[in-house]
């Protein structure tokens, strides 16, 4: 189960180790860019100090993973940006050969998607609400994000046409980006439970055979 920019990651762990992957979920993954990346990266003059200390400081968020999950990852905060551009995006999808993602549509794909002879279950789900729990610090963040998409559905950072991927389970939940982890301290939504969302789709995949 993969959110965010885990989707695309997942899928190219997918393209690597297809014998190794039974399904792969989606939650409000970045399957085809992200327009707040579009503005951040557009807004960020190359070479710019600017650019440098936005680099730095997502370079320091890797690095303090780095430090509490006892890894040892290099860090390149403005690659990772590049990635979840459009252009990155669909420059990944046309490496991966678009599996599992709808290159025409705002849909999603058959949920079985086939990657070098391994059969591999895709589903995806999104949130389409931004200000969910008047609580939650995060959402005025979101709020200011989400002008972004002018009229498009979407969850604060992504577009929901964007998250869809293989069998799409829903798009319609009142939720955020963030709502879609749980963050921040659980404050979310009185209409939508991810936790829920996830049982729901364990059980799914067990009555999958997986």
């Amino acid at each position: 189960m993969a959110h965010s920019q885990g989707a695309p990651t997942s899928r190219v762990a997918a393209a690597l180790v297809p014998h190794r992957i039974a399904s792969i979920t989606s939650i409000d993954g970045v399957n085809k860019g992200s327009r707040v990346a579009d503005v951040v990266r557009g807004i960020l003059p190359p070479g710019s100090y600017v650019e440098g200390g936005a680099d730095a400081i997502a370079n320091a968020l890797g690095d303090l993973i780095n430090a509490l999950s006892g890894a040892d990852n290099p860090q390149d905060g403005l690659a990772a940006l590049e990635t979840l551009t459009t252009p990155g995006t669909i420059s990944l999808n046309d490496a991966l050969g678009w599996k599992g993602v709808n290159r025409n549509a705002c849909a999603g794909t058959s949920e079985d998607v086939w990657i070098n002879g391994n059969r591999i279950k895709f589903f995806s789900w999104t949130g389409r609400g931004v200000w969910t729990n008047v609580f939650d610090i995060t959402d005025p963040f979101l709020g200011i994000t989400a002008l972004a998409f002018g009229s498009e559905p979407n969850d604060g950072l992504v577009g929901v046409c964007s998250t869809m991927m293989g069998n799409v389970i829903g798009t319609h939940y009142d939720m955020n980006h963030v709502d879609a982890i749980n963050h921040l301290l659980g404050a979310r939504s009185l209409w939508t439970n991810p936790v829920t969302l996830y049982r729901t789709q364990a059980n799914r995949l067990q009555n999958r055979g997986l």
